[in-house]
């Protein structure tokens, strides 16, 4: 539910993204059209508008993203799992797209902000959220490639779970 929430405002966006630019595109092909004296003058500035666009739009799918991280969240079910083993021996470390440090395991991509503890080579994983506590209210810390979240309770416990398994919170 989460995730179809996010991916139809980032569609959203997109789709206002693309009509934005084919009209800059239309009027800047009908002003060169017209006055070609100022063609060059014309060209610089539809550059310039379409990179205030592209700044605007990647800084509104942050702001999407960083929406979600203010909701309070409640756990519906827990029939969704990860395929994370609960341990697994590190290797170089990657950089995601966001800029977090993240390990392969096993043709997966673990975020370090998932790893609890390590000894040695070996990093133990965040424990799996088995079943919601009594008072079902979570925050998401992290939340990786739309599926997998690391969620807090209200005592700072740390959880890995599916991103289907949560609900906002009313």
């Amino acid at each position: 539910m989460i995730t179809e929430r996010l991916k139809q405002e980032n569609k959203r966006l997109v789709f206002k993204f693309v009509i934005y630019l084919s009209l800059i595109a239309a009027a800047l092909t009908i002003i060169l059209l017209l006055f070609q004296d100022i063609a060059n003058e014309t060209l610089a500035l539809g550059a310039l508008i379409t990179l205030c666009i592209v700044i605007i739009f990647s800084l509104r799918i942050s702001r999407n993203l960083k929406k979600f991280y203010d909701y309070t969240y409640k756990v519906a079910s827990v029939e969704h799992k990860i395929p994370y083993p609960r341990s697994f021996t590190r290797g170089l470390p990657l950089i995601l797209i966001d800029g977090k440090k993240a390990y392969a395991c096993k043709k997966k991509i673990v975020p370090s902000c998932f790893i609890e503890f390590q000894e040695g080579k070996i990093s133990y994983l965040v424990k799996e959220l088995q079943q919601p506590h009594l008072n079902n209210e979570y925050r998401l810390l992290y939340l990786h490639e739309n599926q997998y979240a690391l969620i807090s309770d209200m005592n700072n416990h740390r959880y890995l779970t599916h991103v289907n398994n949560l609900e906002i919170y009313a």
